[in-house]
C-alpha cells in the first residue's frame, strides 16, 4: 500500500495542478471538463484512497422514476444536482447482470452528479436477470425521451454511456428516429458491434483482428452468461434444462430437439469460425435475434458522436468488436477510440506495474476529458 500511495499522491497532484495550468488558455467548457475529469478519476479509481468530491462536491438528490408504459421491467434512478440548471445529462445503461448499486457504477454516477451533470441510470429487471431481449432497445428510447423532457436538462447536451452488452443496445437505441437527433454522443465501454461474431468468438474461442485469426478465451462467467441468454430463447423449459446440462457436460441432450436446440448444439460443437454463419443460416429466427441486439445493421443511422473504450485483453467481450465498431462508425460520424490495459472488462485492476499504471491513468484522463466536454 505504501508503494501505491507513493505513486498515486504525485499522480493526483500532477493531474490537478496540470489541470489548473491548462485552464489558462482554454475555453470555459474545456476548463470545466479538465477540472471535472481530474476530480472524477479520484472518485472512480479505487486505487486512489482520497475522494475530494466527498467534501468539494455539490449537493445532489436521488429519485426513482418509471417510463416503460406497460413494461414493468423498466425503471430508472435519477441523480440530480441541486439547482434549476439546465445541466448536461448522461443516460447510463449497464451490462447484463449488472445491478445499479454496483460500487463502481455508484462512484461514477455520484462523481458526475456532484459536478453538475444530470445522470439517469436506466435499469431493466430482465437484463439484471441475464435475459437479453431486443425489446430493451425500446426501453432505452423511452428513457432518452424521458430524460430529454426533464426541466433541469439541456436538450443539446444529452449523451448515453453504455457498458458491455448495454453499449450495443444503447447504440441500437441511438439509431432510432424518435431520439437520434436528441443524442449528442454515445460512449461504448467494453461493448460490441455484431452479436453473431461475439457468439462465434465464445463458441470457437477465436476472433479476427485486422483480418487475422487469433485465439481468444472467454472468461467462464462471460461464457455462462452468454450461454444462458441463448438458452432463454428455447421455448421449452424442460428442453432448456436438458440442453444446459448437455452443453456443460452434465448429461445427454434431449432425444427430441427443437430447431433452436439443434442450432445451439451445433454452434457449441463447432470450432471453425467460418461455419458459424452457415449454422445460423439454418435458424433464421436466431439470426434475426442476434441482428436485433447488434449495432451493426443500424449504425449508419446513428448521428451522435461516438466514443469507444475497450480493455485490450478483455475476456468478456473481445477487443476486436470495438475495432470493428470504430471502423464502421468512422464512415459517417466522429469517433474517438482508446484501448486500455488498466481494466478487467469494466473494472480497474491493480495488475499493471507503476509505469504502465501512470501511463494508463493519463490516457484515461484525456479520454474522460473528451467525454465531459460534451456535457460540461
Amino acid at each position: 500500500m505504501n508503494t501505491v500511495l507513493r505513486v498515486l499522491r504525485p499522480l493526483c497532484f500532477l493531474l490537478l495542478c496540470g489541470s489548473l495550468l491548462l485552464t489558462s488558455c482554454l475555453t470555459a467548457a474545456e476548463e470545466r471538463a479538465i477540472l471535472k475529469s481530474a476530480l472524477l478519476l479520484t472518485e472512480v479509481l479505487p486505487q486512489i484512497p482520497f475522494k475530494p468530491l466527498d467534501t468539494l462536491g455539490n449537493p445532489m438528490r436521488q429519485e426513482r422514476t418509471t417510463y416503460g408504459g406497460d413494461d414493468p421491467a423498466l425503471y430508472g434512478d435519477y441523480y440530480l444536482p441541486e439547482g434549476a440548471g439546465p445541466y448536461g445529462a448522461i443516460l447510463i445503461y449497464l451490462g447484463i447482470a449488472s445491478p445499479a448499486d454496483d460500487p463502481y457504477a455508484q462512484a461514477l454516477v455520484r462523481g458526475l452528479a456532484r459536478q453538475g451533470v444530470v445522470v439517469l441510470i436506466h435499469q431493466s429487471s430482465r437484463m439484471e436477470a441475464g435475459i437479453i431481449d431486443p425489446i430493451e432497445v425500446e426501453g432505452i428510447v423511452q428513457a432518452v425521451r424521458h430524460l430529454r423532457d426533464r426541466p433541469e436538462v439541456d436538450r443539446e447536451r444529452i449523451g448515453i454511456l453504455g457498458f458491455s452488452v448495454g453499449a450495443g443496445l444503447a447504440l441500437r437505441a441511438a439509431a432510432d428516429s424518435r431520439v437520434r437527433d436528441d443524442v449528442a454522443f454515445v460512449h461504448s465501454f467494453g461493448g460490441y458491434f455484431d452479436a453473431a461474431s461475439v457468439l462465434s468468438a465464445v463458441t470457437t474461442e477465436q476472433v479476427r483482428v485486422h483480418g487475422r485469426a487469433e485465439p481468444w478465451t472467454p472468461d467462464p462467467l462471460a461464457a455462462s452468461l452468454f450461454q444462458n441468454a441463448l438458452l432463454a430463447t428455447v421455448p421449452s423449459a424442460a428442453e432448456r434444462a436438458q440442453l444446459h446440462a448437455a452443453l456443460n457436460g452434465d448429461g445427454e441432450p434431449p432425444a427430441t430437439l427443437s430447431r433452436r436446440g439443434r442450432t445451439l448444439l451445433a454452434l457449441y460443437a463447432n470450432r471453425d469460425p467460418r461455419r458459424t454463419a452457415q449454422i445460423l443460416a439454418d435458424d433464421p429466427m436466431l439470426a434475426r435475434w442476434l441482428a436485433e441486439i447488434s449495432p451493426a445493421a443500424v449504425l449508419h443511422d446513428v448521428r451522435a458522436r461516438l466514443y469507444i473504450a475497450h480493455d485490450h485483453a478483455d475476456a468478456f467481450l473481445p477487443y476486436s468488436e470495438s475495432l470493428d465498431l470504430a471502423a464502421a462508425a468512422r464512415e459517417h460520424t466522429t469517433v474517438v477510440f482508446r484501448s486500455f490495459v488498466l481494466f478487467a472488462h469494466l473494472y480497474p485492476t491493480n495488475d499493471a506495474d507503476q509505469f504502465i499504471f501512470l501511463r494508463e491513468v493519463w490516457n484515461l484522463y484525456w479520454h474522460v476529458v473528451a467525454v465531459l466536454e460534451e456535457v460540461a
